[in-house]
């Protein structure tokens, strides 16, 4: 029993029973001392209080000794309680008020202790109800013996109807019990089963939550993707742009600054800036393209950068990363920015290194997953420099003979229309001269052709080298033939180049095979406008001057005159 439940027990008892007491004796001292009421006096006094005074300090000991705590103990006293109430009301047969008054207290006394705590188990019942019947028997046993014949039948019948009434209302509690039993068994049923819905609502609610959250989740993480995704799109579509342009372009100046603008523009990088060595790049000088929105870090990157690629250079060859103010206060012209995170990267085809890029943004996580997405931009930059350099390879073969190395007759037309325009535009004066080697035919049939192509690889050489000496070039006309144009020089100004020319073939001594081979050569000249007035005639006019030469003696520098043409 619990400690509530336990109080409220004893509570109701020490009333319950205080009361029933009083009650009894109040009752037995007016019946005692009412006149006529033919009782007698001195005996029901001593029976009556004895027994009810006995009852109550048993009673009030044992409450005070906790004695409701067990139920065996509480049953055993109620029933040594019915039992001494029985034998009382068997003394008083005849008091028909007190009979009465003590078969309710024996009835209710009856039903509680038949119910209390029983749970109306049918056996616990049924030994109760077999005690209550003994003591009832016994209580009739008891009026017979004294020898009250005339109303033993009353009281058998009384006692008898006392125990129909109490195992009647016994019975009836139990059955009320079975169906509250039932229907608490109902309900606990339906409570288990609202518990176990709502267990697997509960379930289903917490699954729900979690199928939410992985939603949630997985929503943030394609929205992540997506802008990852778009990111990535339109740098794949910059880098497109960027590589069409660069394969459509040999203009590697523009390239690297479109490259440069794309990485600052859609990269959101707060820096990029590109250097190219030019000592590692043919027909260049050192290219740097610096693109930020912060003018004094572009001004000082622009002063310091060829001293940062020879040191960066000299202990790298990987691509670094620099993050966080200590690492980044090594490079002064970051100075007071808000750059927060830089990479250095090399721009390197196998072991050649053209130069190297700089990438700076002021997020610490902007090289989060390295530098892997500017290899395409090195790529594009490697490419660029390759397109160039073929195309200039290609060009120069183009342009050259594929003997001696100097102009062809193909290029050399394109320069001398050019050099011919210029003339005409700004009325300078421009001078030609025409030459042939003489007797090539005899060195070919003598020596060979081979040597016949050692005497032309040397005088084109001294050619060239005479021709640039005096801001001049040279080409190789026909088979032997060699044609030099001299930009500015009046005819006495170039008739000295040319002699000088003629001097340093005259002196060349081609050694083939041990065999030492003279040189020497016919020349015609000619100047525009103090000699021949229409530069289309140039070349005709000079070839007349060399055939004249050649028709007199050879070995001759011929300046044009209008007399060769008869």
């Amino acid at each position: 029993m619990s400690n509530l439940n336990y109080t409220s027990f004893v509570k109701w008892h020490k009333v319950y029973y205080r009361l029933m007491y009083w009650i009894i004796l109040i009752i037995g001292a007016v019946v005692c001392f009412v006149k006529n009421s033919g009782v007698d006096k001195k005996g029901y006094l001593l029976s009556f209080f004895f027994s009810a005074g006995f009852c109550y300090l048993v009673t009030e000991m044992l409450t005070a000794l906790n004695y409701f705590e067990s139920s065996r103990v509480h049953t055993v006293f109620k029933f040594l309680e019915i039992l001494c109430y029985s034998l009382f009301l068997s003394q008083l047969s005849e008091q028909t008020v007190f009979s009465v008054a003590g078969y309710i207290l024996i009835f209710v006394l009856g039903v509680e202790y038949i119910t209390y705590e029983s749970d109306f188990d049918r056996t616990t019942v049924l030994v109760r109800k077999i005690g209550f019947v003994f003591v009832m028997m016994t209580n009739a046993g008891v009026v017979i013996g004294t020898g009250k014949e005339n109303l033993w039948i009353i009281y058998l019948c009384a006692d008898l109807l006392l125990c129909v009434c109490v195992l009647f209302i016994v019975d009836w509690f139990a059955g009320q019990n079975y169906y509250f039993d039932k229907k608490k068994d109902e309900l606990y049923i339906k409570i288990g089963e609202l518990d176990d819905a709502n267990m697997k609502l509960t379930e289903y609610r917490d699954r729900m939550k979690n199928v939410n959250e992985q939603i949630n989740f997985q929503k943030i993480d394609l929205s992540r993707a997506n802008r990852e995704m778009e990111e990535t799109n339109r740098d794949i579509v910059a880098q497109t742009e960027v590589l069409q342009y660069i394969v459509s372009s040999f203009d590697i100046p523009k390239c690297i600054e479109v490259m440069a603008h794309s990485i600052v523009e859609v990269r959101k990088a707060k820096l990029c800036a590109i250097y190219l060595s030019g000592s590692k790049i043919s027909d260049m000088q050192s290219l740097v393209v610096i693109k930020s929105d912060i003018a004094i870090v572009e001004r000082r990157l622009k002063k310091d950068i060829s001293k940062l690629y020879t040191d960066f250079i000299s202990q790298h060859k990987e691509p670094v990363i620099y993050s966080g103010a200590e690492e980044l206060a090594a490079f002064h012209f970051i100075g007071e920015s808000n750059i927060r995170s830089m990479a250095i990267i090399p721009i390197l085809d196998k072991t050649k290194n053209y130069g190297f890029m700089i990438v700076a943004s002021n997020d610490d996580r902007y090289f989060v997953h390295g530098t892997n997405k500017f290899d395409a931009d090195i790529i594009g930059i490697r490419l660029a420099l390759k397109n160039k350099a073929m195309y200039l390879n290609m060009q120069n073969m183009a342009r050259h003979d594929g003997l001696t190395g100097i102009y062809n007759r193909v290029y050399f037309t394109e320069l001398f229309n050019a050099s011919c325009k210029k003339s005409k535009n700004k009325e300078t004066p421009i001078s030609i001269a025409l030459f042939d080697i003489d007797h090539f035919k005899h060195v070919n049939d003598t020596y060979g052709h081979l040597a016949g192509d050692e005497v032309l690889i040397n005088v084109a050489k001294a050619t060239d080298a005479l021709a640039k000496k005096y801001n001049g070039y040279c080409c190789r006309f026909g088979g032997e033939e060699f044609l030099v144009v001299l930009p500015g020089y009046e005819s006495d100004e170039a008739l000295k180049v040319f002699e000088e020319l003629h001097e340093n073939i005259k002196a060349l001594r081609v050694n083939y095979n041990n065999t030492i081979i003279s040189v020497d050569v016919c020349i015609g000249m000619t100047t525009y406008p103090t000699i021949c007035d229409n530069t289309n005639n140039m070349i005709s006019r000079a070839d007349k001057a060399m055939y004249y030469g050649k028709n007199h003696g050879r070995g001759r520098l011929i300046v044009d005159s209008d007399h060769y043409d008869d």
